[in-house]
């Protein structure tokens, strides 16, 4: 049997991105979504999906991300970061190259 794969969507709160969610739900993946406030009402039932409620700038709200990931299905193939923000000098996440190419290369 195939092990089922791992989709992370950020911002899979409404719109466009709990569409994204869906679509790897219904392509049979298990989804692990994250909004900074979510409700189950964007989403059927499944046991295949899993929401993590928080702010994805926060370390923590990261590291309870991945966790759920890895303790639902014991991996992470895939990660779709679509979050966005609208305020007037958002703080973002940076990442230098080596750390993103690391990252890259263990998907």
């Amino acid at each position: 049997m195939a092990r089922k794969r791992t989709t992370i969507v950020t911002g899979a709160s409404q719109g466009i991105r709990a569409a994204v969610a869906r679509a790897f739900l219904d392509r049979g993946y298990g989804v692990v979504g994250n909004a900074r406030s979510l409700s189950g009402e964007s989403f059927h039932p499944s046991p295949n999906i899993a929401l993590v409620e928080g702010d994805i700038g926060l370390a923590t709200t990261a590291e309870r991300i991945a966790q759920t990931a890895i303790e639902r299905t014991g991996s992470i193939d895939h990660v779709v970061s679509i979050a966005a923000s609208s305020r007037a000098n958002h703080s973002r996440i940076t990442l230098q190259f080596g750390d993103w190419a690391e990252f890259n290369a263990l998907s």
